[in-house]
C-alpha cells in the first residue's frame, strides 16, 4: 500500500511551507498592481461610456439657437420671443421656449460667478431652447435657413460635434482599456510562471520526497497552483479596492464641482466587471500556475 495517497487532501496544512517565498511575494505585489489598472481601466471605460449616453439622451433631438446680444437687452428678450413663437409653427419643430435672462445667466454662472442678469454690464446672448420632430442633417440646414430669414444673425447649435466628440473620446478609452487588460493579464501570466518556478526550485528537496512517498504530478501542480491562486485572490481584492476608493474619491470631487462637470457615474455593468476582477485573476493563476508546475515537473522527471 502506498504511504501517501494523492487523491487525498492534507488534513491541516499543505506539505509545502510557502511562508516568505520571494516568488509568492513578488506575485502578490504584481496582483495588486494589475488588479488596480484592470479595475481603473474598466472603471473609466465605464464612466465615459455612461457619459456619452448621458449627454446623446440630453440632446437627442434637440437644438440650441443662439441671438448674439445688441446691447438693448429688453429688445433681445422681445426679438428672442419673437423667434420662438415663429419656430413653434414651423413643421420638424415640436416646442421652442426662449429662456430668460435670469436662466441664461444662471448657465454661465459655474464660470464667471453669480451674475445679474439685468445688472451686469457683461452682454448676454438669448437663447431659445428647440426640440425637433426630426433631427436629420437635411431638416437642420432647413431650419436654419428658415430661422436666418427672419433673424440674420442668429446661430443654430445642433451639438452634434460635442456628441460626436465625446463618441470618439469614449471609443479611445474603451480601445486603451482592452490594451491595459491585454497587458495586465499577459503580465499575471509571466508573473505565475516565474513564481511557480521559483518556489519549485526552492522546495525541491520536499518535492523529490512527496514523489517518493508516491505523490502524482498533478497533486504537486495542484498544491503550486493553489499559492498562485491565493495570492493573485488576496492581491486583487487589495487592487481593486484601492481602485474603488480612488473612484468614490473622484465621484466626490465631481459632485462638489457642481454644474462644471458632468455627474460621473458607473453602470451594473461596470462594477460587475470590477468586482470580478480578482476571481478571474485568481482563476487564471490557478490555470496557468497548475500548468507550468507540470511542464517544469516532467522536465525534472
Amino acid at each position: 500500500m502506498a504511504l501517501f495517497n494523492p487523491m487525498a487532501r492534507p488534513a491541516v496544512r499543505s506539505p509545502l511551507r510557502f511562508d516568505g517565498d520571494p516568488g509568492a511575494r513578488t506575485l502578490m505585489l504584481i496582483a495588486i498592481t494589475a488588479a488596480f489598472f484592470a479595475s481603473a481601466a474598466i472603471l473609466v471605460a465605464a464612466t465615459s461610456t455612461d457619459l456619452v449616453k448621458q449627454w446623446r439622451w440630453a440632446f437627442d433631438g434637440t437644438v440650441t439657437v443662439q441671438i448674439p446680444p445688441t446691447g438693448d437687452p429688453e429688445a433681445d428678450t422681445a426679438r428672442a420671443a419673437s423667434l420662438a413663437t415663429a419656430l413653434t409653427g414651423m413643421a420638424q419643430v415640436d416646442r421652442a421656449r426662449a429662456l430668460g435672462p435670469r436662466e441664461v445667466a444662471r448657465m454661465v454662472e459655474p464660470w464667471l460667478g453669480s451674475l445679474e442678469a439685468e445688472d451686469t454690464a457683461l452682454p448676454l446672448p438669448r437663447l431659445i431652447d428647440v426640440r425637433l420632430l426630426a433631427s436629420t442633417e437635411t431638416d437642420l440646414k432647413i431650419l436654419e435657413r428658415r430661422i436666418q430669414t427672419l433673424v440674420p444673425e442668429a446661430v443654430l447649435d445642433d451639438h452634434g460635434r460635442w456628441v460626436r466628440g465625446l463618441g470618439r473620446l469614449a471609443f479611445t478609452v474603451e480601445t486603451v482599456a482592452i490594451l491595459v487588460l491585454g497587458l495586465v493579464t499577459t503580465a499575471v501570466i509571466l508573473a505565475v510562471g516565474l513564481s511557480v518556478r521559483t518556489a519549485l526550485a526552492l522546495h525541491r528537496e520536499t518535492v523529490d520526497i512527496l514523489h517518493m512517498m508516491g505523490a502524482e504530478d498533478g497533486y504537486i501542480a495542484g498544491l503550486f497552483a493553489g499559492l498562485a491562486f491565493r495570492q493573485a485572490l488576496s492581491g486583487g481584492l487589495i487592487g481593486v479596492t484601492l481602485t474603488v476608493i480612488v473612484t468614490l474619491a473622484a465621484g466626490q470631487v465631481s459632485a462638489g464641482a457642481g454644474a462644471v462637470l458632468p455627474s460621473l457615474t458607473v453602470g451594473l455593468t461596470g462594477w460587475i466587471a470590477t468586482l470580478s476582477i480578482p476571481l478571474l485573476l485568481a482563476i487564471v493563476a490557478w490555470v496557468v500556475g497548475r500548468l507550468s508546475a507540470l511542464a517544469a515537473l516532467r522536465r525534472v522527471v
